[in-house]
């Protein structure tokens, strides 16, 4: 368990402001246990021997307004910062969905001052230094040769085609590729 990668993740979450509109509005992030959980599990259990992450699927369902997209995001903006150079990619059904992510990200960035983190936002890609974090339609076809650090499925239980298929197979080709898929329950 990497106690440090896992602190610096929460420290970095929570210099963020919220800005959506939540009833929360105005005030810094505070992650809720069960995120700090999934996430931290996702980042911090690591092999001794290469370092590389231990943890390649994860499958969030929960409520909607239960923080899943701003979980997502904050996933999203810490790999970007500690891994310079990633691709994260942002897969739904249309990218209008996937924007969804995407948005929370700019409004992170965007919104809280004295982050510190040299950033431009465009409607389908953010760019943190030389990482970038993309909304894409998640077409089987459009997947074949994509390889990303990390691969977000938001609401991965409508997908028409098996892009899940897609995106695991994908997984063993580097050693710290991870899914996160977040998504309300049901289909």
């Amino acid at each position: 368990l990497d106690v440090d990668t896992l602190e610096k993740f929460v420290s970095l979450s929570e210099q963020f402001v919220i800005s959506d509109g939540h009833t929360l509005n105005g005030q810094a992030v505070t992650l809720m246990p069960w995120q700090v959980w999934v996430l931290g599990s996702m980042l911090s259990w690591k092999y001794e021997i290469d370092n590389g992450v231990v943890l390649k699927q994860s499958w969030v369902e929960v409520a909607r307004g239960a923080g899943k997209s701003a979980m997502a995001a904050l996933l999203a903006i810490y790999l970007a910062t500690d891994v310079p150079g990633c691709d994260i990619s942002i897969l739904a059904n249309k990218q209008e969905q996937s924007a969804l992510i995407l948005q929370s990200v700019t409004r992170f960035l965007r919104d809280t001052p004295g982050h510190g983190l040299d950033f431009e936002a465009k409607a389908k890609e953010v760019t943190i230094g030389t990482s970038s974090i993309r909304a894409l339609a998640a077409k089987v076809n459009n997947l074949d040769g994509l390889r990303s650090r990390l691969y977000i499925i938001d609401e991965g239980h409508e997908a028409r085609d098996d892009i899940f298929a897609k995106v695991i197979s994908a997984l063993p080709k580097s050693r710290d590729a991870q899914m996160l898929s977040v998504s309300t329950p049901g289909g």
